[in-house]
């Protein structure tokens, strides 16, 4: 599936990590890293989505180098760290703009979850998202 068109943020922590243990950083979540991978071979932005920020005292910018050093570590993919891609505004806020969220902290998350059950809801996601844009342009056209 071609996911060129889409952005999705990846929280870090609880996320692609299995718990929230800042300013430490947890385990990798097991198929987490396939999981962002495949979706960035697709096409997809990946932006990494996280309160950890290099712009503070000496214990956060150390906590922001623990979470890079990780990614590179497991090298995972990803197009940037808490950017937009195109400016959304003059004056943005801090808020990433993405078409999809990935959060331990939205309601109804497993944090058991694995990486390739993950895989499949988002593109599960993005399939029905499609084909549902598509039914209302015919439905529309029908109409007409």
């Amino acid at each position: 599936m071609d996911l060129s068109r889409y952005t999705i943020a990846f929280d870090f922590d609880g996320t692609i990590t299995t718990e929230s243990n800042y300013p430490e950083v947890a385990s990798l979540r097991t198929g987490i890293k396939e999981c962002i991978d495949s979706l960035y071979d697709a096409g997809a932005e990946i932006i990494i989505w996280t309160c950890r920020h290099p712009h503070g005292d000496k214990e956060t910018n150390l906590a922001y180098q623990m979470m890079v050093d990780f990614l590179k570590k497991h090298r995972i993919k990803y197009t940037d760290i808490n950017k937009n891609k195109v400016p959304l505004a003059p004056n943005p806020g801090p808020k990433v703009y993405a078409d999809l969220y990935v959060d331990d902290k939205i309601l109804g998350w497993n944090p058991n979850i694995t990486g390739a059950e993950l895989l499949k809801q988002i593109i599960h996601h993005f399939k029905t998202q499609t084909m549902s844009v598509r039914v209302q342009y015919v439905d529309y056209v029908d109409e007409n």
